[in-house]
């Protein structure tokens, strides 16, 4: 089975996961850049395959020190600072 596909399911059955956890859960030989360059193509995949009836549902990043939500991304990455307080204690996004 693909790594999609191995996405795909493990994001159906379970809980929202960050990429890190995707990566451990499914024993990946990659790096979070990898995972979010596949989760652009699952997302495209699901919406396609389904007809519009399902879509991959991310919550987005934040910052833990003064909780500003990176609200304006238009495709999955990992910020790496906050533009408001400038901390790097930055919660990533989860997918479902």
């Amino acid at each position: 089975m693909s790594i999609k596909r191995r996405i795909i399911e493990l994001l159906r059955a379970g809980d929202f996961l960050t990429a890190h956890e995707i990566i451990d859960v499914l024993g990946l030989d990659c790096d979070e850049r990898c995972v979010y360059k596949h989760l652009r193509h699952v997302a495209r995949s699901v919406w396609r395959c389904s007809g519009g009836r399902e879509r991959l549902v991310m919550r987005l990043p934040y910052c833990r020190r003064c909780g500003y939500v990176f609200t304006n991304l238009e495709e999955p990455w990992k910020p790496s600072k906050c533009p408001r307080c400038g901390s790097r204690l930055i919660e990533p996004q989860r997918s479902l």
